[in-house]
């Protein structure tokens, strides 16, 4: 997909330099870009939020999050992802949705981020196909491009951070090397 078809679906696009994960342009949050505003090599960002149609994208950032993410997330076609993440990115529409971090309890590495609007207007963006970082491209994993629409209670309630629960064991609970001793 090309800036253009993201514009027409209504997603606000943000030039991304070659190679970069992230916008350097001053107040990118400000401004509204048409495709005129990318190079040929640019990367393509997505704004995040009421901005996009209220379009939100859960990025999975460890193995136990993608292992726990089809039990956990609504079914979708509109999943992308690189080569050493596969089907880490899932975008939804979910109308007042809001920016949450998920991080380990113990190393605090991040576990999954549900990117939105922020809690203090903030705005997120999220590098999407085709773009190319790390020497990696993102790509679709079907035709369909569809992001469910769900609302945002309902996907917080069925995020992949899973509650503590008091059997030990049972679906969805954090790994024992990601639980608080």
């Amino acid at each position: 997909m090309t800036p253009s078809d993201y514009i027409r679906r209504g997603w606000a696009v943000v030039p991304i330099p070659p190679e970069e994960k992230g916008p350097k342009l001053q107040e990118w949050q400000k401004r509204l870009f048409t495709a005129a505003d990318f190079a040929s090599d640019n990367n393509v960002g997505i704004k995040l939020g009421r901005v996009s149609g209220s379009l939100v994208d859960i990025d999975l950032d460890c193995l136990d999050a993608l292992a726990l993410a089809d039990i956990y997330l609504p079914p979708s076609s509109a999943i992308f992802d690189r080569a050493s993440k596969p089907r880490s990115h899932r975008p939804y529409i979910a109308p007042d949705a809001a920016f949450p971090k998920f991080a380990d309890p113990i190393s605090g590495d991040m576990l999954l981020e549900l990117r939105a609007d922020g809690d203090t207007g903030g705005v997120h963006q999220t590098l999407f196909p085709p773009s190319i970082a790390d020497n990696e491209k993102r790509e679709w994993h079907s035709d369909t491009i569809a992001p469910v629409s769900i609302d945002a209670r309902v996907l917080m309630d069925r995020r992949i951070l899973p509650r503590p629960r008091t059997r030990k064991g049972s679906a969805g609970e954090l790994p024992a090397h990601r639980r608080p001793s």
